[in-house]
Protein backbone atom coordinates (compact mmCIF):
# COMPACT_ATOMS: atom_id res chain seq x y z
CA UNK A 1 0.00 0.00 0.00
CA UNK A 2 1.22 3.30 -0.53
CA UNK A 3 0.09 6.88 0.73
CA UNK A 4 -1.20 9.48 -1.46
CA UNK A 5 -2.08 13.16 -0.78
CA UNK A 6 -4.90 15.02 -2.72
CA UNK A 7 -6.67 18.26 -2.66
CA UNK A 8 -9.57 18.32 -0.20
CA UNK A 9 -11.22 19.73 -3.35
CA UNK A 10 -11.22 16.36 -4.72
CA UNK A 11 -11.77 14.55 -1.20
CA UNK A 12 -14.76 15.81 -0.05
CA UNK A 13 -17.02 15.06 -3.32
CA UNK A 14 -15.55 11.29 -3.11
CA UNK A 15 -16.59 11.20 0.91
CA UNK A 16 -20.19 12.51 -0.82
CA UNK A 17 -20.56 9.72 -3.05
CA UNK A 18 -18.84 7.00 -0.53
CA UNK A 19 -22.00 8.32 1.80
CA UNK A 20 -24.61 7.96 -1.17
CA UNK A 21 -23.13 4.49 -1.96
CA UNK A 22 -22.74 3.26 1.27
CA UNK A 23 -19.03 2.89 1.70
CA UNK A 24 -15.88 4.82 2.67
CA UNK A 25 -14.43 7.56 0.18
CA UNK A 26 -11.55 5.66 -0.07
CA UNK A 27 -12.51 2.25 -1.47
CA UNK A 28 -14.36 4.60 -3.60
CA UNK A 29 -11.31 5.84 -5.15
CA UNK A 30 -9.85 2.74 -5.34
CA UNK A 31 -12.98 1.64 -7.34
CA UNK A 32 -12.54 4.85 -9.25
CA UNK A 33 -9.40 4.60 -10.05
CA UNK A 34 -9.49 0.97 -10.80
CA UNK A 35 -12.37 1.74 -13.36
CA UNK A 36 -10.30 4.25 -15.10
CA UNK A 37 -7.16 1.80 -15.67
CA UNK A 38 -9.50 -0.85 -17.03
CA UNK A 39 -11.44 1.47 -19.23
CA UNK A 40 -7.72 2.95 -20.36
CA UNK A 41 -6.34 -0.56 -20.89
CA UNK A 42 -9.81 -1.52 -23.23
CA UNK A 43 -9.26 1.66 -25.02
CA UNK A 44 -5.53 1.08 -25.65
CA UNK A 45 -6.10 -2.74 -26.33
CA UNK A 46 -8.88 -1.89 -28.47
CA UNK A 47 -6.81 0.71 -30.70
CA UNK A 48 -4.05 -1.99 -31.39
CA UNK A 49 -6.89 -4.03 -32.78
CA UNK A 50 -8.12 -1.63 -34.81
CA UNK A 51 -4.48 -0.58 -36.03
CA UNK A 52 -3.38 -4.01 -36.67
CA UNK A 53 -7.18 -4.70 -38.84
CA UNK A 54 -6.01 -1.76 -40.71
CA UNK A 55 -2.42 -2.61 -41.46
CA UNK A 56 -3.50 -6.37 -42.33
CA UNK A 57 -5.98 -4.40 -44.97
CA UNK A 58 -3.34 -2.39 -46.46
CA UNK A 59 -1.28 -5.26 -47.00
CA UNK A 60 -3.74 -7.31 -48.72
CA UNK A 61 -4.53 -4.66 -51.08
CA UNK A 62 -0.80 -4.62 -51.75
CA UNK A 63 -0.61 -7.87 -52.52
CA UNK A 64 -3.70 -8.04 -54.65
CA UNK A 65 -2.11 -5.02 -57.25
CA UNK A 66 1.01 -7.41 -57.25
CA UNK A 67 -0.86 -10.24 -58.53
Amino acid sequence: MISIRLEKDLIEPCKLLGTKYDMGYQPLMREALKRFIDGEFKMIASEALEKQKTNKQKTGKKMAKAA
